[in-house]
């Protein structure tokens, strides 16, 4: 059978059937965020200055308080996030083709989501492609002129056309809640353009925004394909700061 598809494409291009990183997981990122927030947590050194207790003339408290930039209540996810380069910020691929399951994943990742009173109204991520790496730097280097053709078309983006009401709850904070929802818009690859639904899934961790998701793409919508497969999974794991 053609020398059983040619040793099933030399290995998947010499990835050699190596384990893959695991699906995306909401849990599992969230949990790795955590860590990283609390590696970089600055060391407090203890202090020995008194508090001083405030004065009844002190005005300073009452301006701070009612300065032109209120902090969000309690609960509250509205704002602006940005999406921040961390260890679990990344757009990546999925595909199962006869010579194996490859994985590759971009950490160059830009783009925001804007919540307004619970809703989401405006999703831009745009990722490079070109930065795509799996366990094969062969297989990637194939992806850079074939198939994805990375090199002469690097951009990707998704950009939201449907608001979203994420439907959280009115009391406690967002921290509790797992938000599971889809997300419809259009993704961009190799120049074209295709509508898109994304299930996702989403939480806050410390002051940081978490969200994973993952949808199965038909490549030849896009003029593409991954080594001999046009079906994959694009998935990918991001964190804003707002």
């Amino acid at each position: 059978m053609v020398v059983v598809a040619a040793l099933a494409g030399v290995a998947w291009l010499l990835g050699l059937f190596s384990a893959e990183p695991e699906e995306v997981s909401l849990q599992e990122t969230a949990a790795a965020v955590a860590e990283e927030q609390e590696q970089s947590a600055p060391t407090s050194e203890p202090t020995t200055s008194e508090t001083t207790a405030p004065t009844e003339t002190s005005e300073s408290t009452e301006t701070t308080v009612t300065s032109e930039a209120p902090t969000q209540g309690v609960g509250s996810i509205d704002g602006v996030w940005t999406v921040t380069p961390t260890e679990s910020t990344f757009v990546g691929y999925r595909a199962d083709s006869a010579a194996g399951l490859a994985v590759g994943r971009s950490p160059e990742v830009e783009g925001s989501v804007v919540i307004e009173e619970s809703v989401v109204t405006e999703v831009t991520i745009d990722a490079n492609l070109a930065a795509l790496e799996s366990d094969s730097s062969l297989r990637d280097d194939h992806l850079s002129d074939e198939g994805l053709e990375t090199d002469r078309f690097p951009d990707s983006s998704f950009v939201l056309t449907k608001p979203i009401d994420l439907d959280l709850p009115e009391d406690g904070p967002v921290a509790d809640a797992l938000v599971a929802f889809e997300i419809t818009g259009e993704l961009t690859v190799k120049e074209v353009t295709q509508p898109l639904t994304i299930n996702l899934d989403g939480t806050i961790v410390g002051e940081q925004l978490v969200i994973v998701g993952s949808s199965d793409i038909e490549l030849e919508d896009f003029g593409a394909t991954i080594g001999d497969t046009t079906e994959a999974v694009m998935e990918f794991s991001l964190v804003l700061d707002r």
